[in-house]
């Protein structure tokens, strides 16, 4: 499942209707059947976390209620791990991120943010009102026409490939692609170094939260 291939004519839309439907098949399975993996080389984010399983890592943190498939983040949720435990550095900067969420509160709030060992914003997904914004940088964003907040599941998927991201909704149906906005010198050293959050944009709990489901939450090498 390649993701980082953009759709350039209209002779490309047979293998992009593929291509979605293998997206919507992995998510269906993932969370509607209970399937923790699909593939093997897949990374669940949310395990890796400690946050779903039979056997978590660690107690649940506050804020976070376990459901069969997935779990609901509250407002007081606070999810930080160090980018090295989530992300294998091996398969950067060639993966795709692959998400199935439910908003319970319209904000601004971003899903998941990348930021470096100096907590500068690499990487993150924010849920507007309307639209999605793909945010490659400290000062680098893209926004997709897109409503999050109507209380609906939505399959998301942002595919890397070098320095080029997409994001993909609607099981691939709708697309907007950027670069990022740093180089390595400046962004994720080769050991990864730095933080990922889950449900909001910085350490500061200020800032506004993701409140919702998440059933799915995979990272997956580009080769499959």
């Amino acid at each position: 499942m390649n993701l980082g291939t953009r759709r350039r004519d209209c002779r490309t839309s047979h293998l992009d209707t593929k291509r979605a439907l293998l997206l919507c098949t992995v998510l269906y399975c993932t969370c509607y059947l209970g399937l923790t993996q699909v593939h093997s080389e897949d990374v669940d984010i949310l395990q890796k976390l400690g946050l779903k399983g039979e056997k978590p890592s660690r107690s649940v943190p506050t804020g976070v209620i376990p459901f069969r498939s997935g779990i609901i983040l509250t407002q007081r949720a606070h999810i930080e791990s160090p980018l090295g435990s989530i992300l294998p550095a091996a398969i950067w900067p060639k993966l795709a991120l692959v998400l199935s969420v439910r908003s319970h509160r319209v904000n601004s709030a971003f899903l998941f943010t990348v930021l470096s060992g100096n907590k500068k914003l690499l990487l993150g997904l924010q849920l507007l009102p309307g639209s999605l914004v793909l945010h490659t940088g400290p000062n680098t964003s893209v926004a997709l026409p897109y409503e999050p907040h109507d209380g609906q599941w939505h399959q998301l998927a942002v595919g890397i490939n070098g320095q080029k991201v997409t994001l993909y909704a609607s099981c691939g149906e709708q697309s907007v692609q950027a670069d990022f906005g740093w180089d390595n010198e400046e962004g994720l050293a080769p050991e990864l170094q730095g933080s990922f959050l889950l449900g909001r944009t910085n350490q500061q709990h200020a800032s506004a939260s993701f409140e919702g489901a998440i059933c799915q939450f995979d990272l997956v090498p580009s080769a499959q």
